[in-house]
């Protein structure tokens, strides 16, 4: 069995999660989790920025094509993404949450809905992976190019009228 990813980092996220919604209950707007969660990671010494000091810019062609603001980026090693949902998490929060994984390349990432009578955690994990070919392409090459003088070459003799 592998090793859980960032465990005992995320045990101690967790059971702040359930102090505050233990504590300020469910239903509030998510700026209100927002501040209790700070308040309570910081009486844990955790080290963590929280937005806007989060923000990141995807550029493009050197254009800012997006801005990314996770809730949280806690000790470098976890994304800590907030919601207040009474419908349940939507599958855009998750696609969400991957991106601020991938974009700042962290394996861990909790989604929490305070929106209910309980906390909802859903574990996120994402591995990066690097695609390098490993074949060797170069019979592929001359076949390819035959394939494609042939057919020209079948156009070229097309009956004239």
């Amino acid at each position: 069995m592998p090793d859980i990813i960032e465990k005992d980092l995320a045990y101690r996220v967790n059971g702040a999660i359930f102090d505050v919604h233990n504590e300020v209950g469910p239903g509030l707007r998510e700026e209100c989790y927002q501040a209790a969660m700070e308040i309570r990671l910081h009486q844990l010494g955790l080290p963590f920025a929280s937005k806007p000091r989060t923000r990141r810019e995807l550029i493009y062609f050197g254009e800012v094509a997006d801005v990314f603001e996770p809730d949280f980026v806690i000790a470098n090693r976890l994304i800590l993404e907030l919601k207040a949902q009474r419908e349940g998490l939507a599958t855009a929060f998750f696609r969400q949450t991957i991106n601020y994984l991938k974009c700042w390349r962290v394996e861990l990432g909790l989604l929490v809905d305070f929106g209910d009578a309980s906390a909802n955690i859903q574990r996120i994990v994402f591995h990066e992976v690097s695609v390098s070919p490993e074949e060797d392409f170069e019979a592929v090459r001359d076949r390819k190019s035959t394939r494609l003088n042939s057919s020209h070459v079948s156009e070229s003799r097309m009956p004239s009228s």
